[in-house]
Formats: structure tokens, sequence, C-alpha cells
């Protein structure tokens, strides 16, 4: 077993990067590594499994995978040249579309959406189909920090 703590503290780029390769090296031998860290993107890369601590308690305890199935949001992206109330429309208008906002100073808009990897890929055809000209449709998950500060605000309410 191999405890490690900020493992990554003042390290380059190159280094963390280096020190990335160690670790599945040595994970993939059938060591087991406990990382504290507080740079959860790192934690995200290298973790098969997660404790979150707030105020020295755990809050949350599973494999990363369940977590991000749990608790991570799917996010779309989506610009489009100018047709900004038709794609509001298309996507007030669509049943897995949980919320969105327009990004300050752009034709840009950030969806949460509750469907899957198929879903999203119907949602992309509709709006094609209805004519608005995109320019961008990113689909992404929230990341480790984000589901950190729900827990943590969960904590706090």
């Amino acid at each position: 077993m191999l405890l490690l703590d900020e493992p990554v503290s003042g390290l380059d780029p190159i280094a963390r990067m280096q020190f990335r390769e160690i670790i599945k090296v040595l994970q993939e031998a059938g060591m087991t590594i406990l990382i504290s860290s507080h740079v959860l993107s790192d934690l995200a890369q290298l973790c098969t499994s997660i404790g979150i601590m707030e105020l020295g308690y755990l809050v949350e305890s599973a494999s990363l995978q369940q977590l991000y199935q749990r608790l991570s949001r799917q996010q779309i992206f989506i610009s489009t040249l100018g047709e900004l109330d038709a794609l509001k429309t298309q996507l007030n208008n669509h049943p897995l579309v949980e919320d969105w906002e327009i990004l300050s100073g752009q034709e840009r808009v950030s969806v949460y959406f509750s469907g899957t990897q198929q879903d999203c890929a119907l949602l992309l055809r509709s709006l094609i189909l209805s004519g608005i000209p995109l320019t961008e449709f990113h689909c992404t998950q929230e990341d480790l920090e984000s589901i950190f500060l729900k827990l943590g605000h969960k904590q706090a309410s």
C-alpha cells in the first residue's frame, strides 16, 4: 500500500504527467494507492474510487464511475449564428432539457441535459432539422470539482 499526501504539489506539468504514468504502472501491478489531495482534476485522472471530506467528515465514498452517474449532470454547449430565439424555443420545448443559460456576450448557450448520448444526438438532429445554423454542439459531463461543490453545499444547507 502506498499513501501519498498532495503528491503533485509544486510539480511542473511534465513532472505531473510523469507522476500519473508512474501511478498507472503501480496500479496495474496491483498496488493499492491512497492519495490525499485538493487538486480534484488530478484525482479524476488517477483514481478508481474516491472519498470526499468536508469539514473533517466523510460526505461521500464511492467508485468514481458511480459518483459521476449519480451526481454529474450532462452539459451541452451550443453556439449559433444569431438564431438565439429559435434555439431558445427548441430548448424550452425539449423534455430532456433541464435548464439552460445564455453565456454572456455570446451567441452561445449552456444546456443542462438529462438524456443519454443517444438523446444528445437526437437533440442535435432536431436542432439541425429546425434550420438553426449551429457552429458548436459540445456534450460534456460536470467535473469532479462541481460534484464536490454540490456535496459541500448539501452539508451547509
